[in-house]
C-alpha cells in the first residue's frame, strides 16, 4: 500500500469514529430528552388520576401552578367560568371581582369547594361537577363544566 493510500485510510478511520461518536451523542441526547419527556407526562396523568376526589367528580390539571397550595381552611382567590351541559354559560368571575372563599367551608358548589384541594397559585384546572356536588339542591339536576384558575392562597 503507497503512503498516500494509507494516510487516506487513517484519515477515512478517524473521520468514521468522529461520526460514529456524534451518531450517539445524538441516539443518547435523544434517548435523555424522551425520558425526560415521558416523566414530565407520568407526573402529569399521576397528579389528575391520584386525586382524593369524591366519585364523580372529574378533576383535569390545565396548567399546573407554582405557587401555595389551596387545603381546607384556606381563604382563596379564584377565577371560574360554570357552563351547562349544552354549553350555555351560567356563571362567571371573568367581567367582575374574582370569588374569594375559604376551602371547605361550603360558601360556593361543593364541587368547586372540593375541585380546588391541592391547587397551586398559578394553576388552572377542568371541572366536571356531578349534580349532586353542583346545584342539584336547587332543584336543577344537570352536570356542570367549571374552568377554574387559582390567584391567591392566604
Amino acid at each position: 500500500m503507497t503512503e498516500k493510500a494509507d494516510r487516506a485510510r487513517k484519515r477515512a478511520e478517524r473521520e468514521s469514529r468522529k461520526y460514529e461518536k456524534r451518531g450517539r451523542f445524538i441516539f443518547f441526547g435523544g434517548l435523555a430528552v424522551l425520558l425526560a419527556v415521558a416523566a414530565v407526562i407520568g407526573v402529569l396523568v399521576y397528579r389528575a388520576v391520584d386525586k382524593e376526589s369524591p366519585p364523580g367528580l372529574g378533576i383535569e390539571d390545565l396548567e399546573i401552578g407554582t405557587g401555595a397550595e389551596a387545603v381546607k381552611g384556606s381563604a382563596i382567590s379564584v377565577d371560574y367560568t360554570v357552563w351547562s351541559e349544552n354549553g350555555t354559560q351560567l356563571k362567571t368571575t371573568a367581567m367582575g371581582l374574582p370569588e374569594v372563599f375559604t376551602v371547605g367551608e361550603h360558601q360556593v358548589i361543593e364541587g368547586l369547594d372540593q375541585g380546588v384541594v391541592g391547587m397551586r397559585v398559578g394553576g388552572k384546572r377542568m371541572l366536571t361537577i356531578p349534580p349532586d356536588l353542583c346545584y342539584g339542591e336547587e332543584g336543577i339536576d344537570i352536570t356542570v363544566t367549571c374552568e377554574v384558575a387559582l390567584l391567591a392562597v392566604r
